[in-house]
């Protein structure tokens, strides 16, 4: 299943307070190292990538359905790597908790970046 049709796929999980927990581990250990803690793109890692990683805030992945982003971490997409391998189909699931929960809380003005 490409990124595309992961698209459709509803989330299964809701924001329990075990959901945010671990994908909150998760993402500080896969994810934040590029994207940095609180998403903005701006991880520890950056300043040996090619190009910016995403700013997972910006209004352009808030418009992305949960399966779509679901797909990009289990498939990869353009300089991402393929986080398959290393998170259960439903750990996955709990990123996207997490990563919706930090759009969230962001401050308004965010969503009208990018």
């Amino acid at each position: 299943m490409s990124v595309e049709e992961s698209a459709r796929l509803p989330n299964p999980l809701s924001a329990t307070p075990e959901n945010l927990a671990h994908g909150k581990d998760l993402f500080l250990t896969n994810c934040a190292p590029c994207h940095g803690e609180n998403g903005t793109g701006n991880g520890t890692v950056v300043h040996l990538l090619k190009e910016t990683p995403k700013d997972l805030l910006s209004a352009e992945v808030r418009a992305h359905p949960d399966g779509y982003i679901y797909g990009v971490i289990r498939d990869g997409y353009d300089l991402m790597p393929s986080y398959g391998d290393a998170m259960s189909s439903a750990e996955r699931w709990q990123v996207v908790v997490f990563v919706r929960s930090l759009q969230q809380a962001a401050p308004s003005q965010k969503t009208a970046q990018k």
